[in-house]
């Protein structure tokens, strides 16, 4: 069988979860909230490390350059903390 979409993502959520549950951390507002930030997490590590291989590729002005379109781009800030499974990929 083919999938479409990995099973990475739902796994680091229930892993989240789990982690949250075995924490008795597990109320309604922590279960509704802690994949966005964790999404979140997730999202700046990977605009961080795209600012470094700019900079390791192409040199300090270019990662200066990237880190302000990763800074400042809508798409970021828009798709980038929702925490559906094809804005890991």
């Amino acid at each position: 069988c083919i999938a479409l979409r990995s099973h990475l993502h739902p796994l680091l959520i229930s892993m989240l979860f789990a982690a949250l549950k075995l924490l008795q951390l597990d109320t309604p507002f922590i279960v509704a909230y802690s994949p966005r930030l964790m999404q979140g997490a997730l999202a700046a590590v990977t605009n961080c490390l795209t600012v470094g291989i700019c900079e390791q590729l192409f040199g300090r002005r270019v990662g200066d350059w990237c880190f302000w379109c990763c800074a400042l781009g809508w798409f970021d800030f828009f798709c980038g903390p929702r925490p559906f499974s094809n804005c890991l990929e």
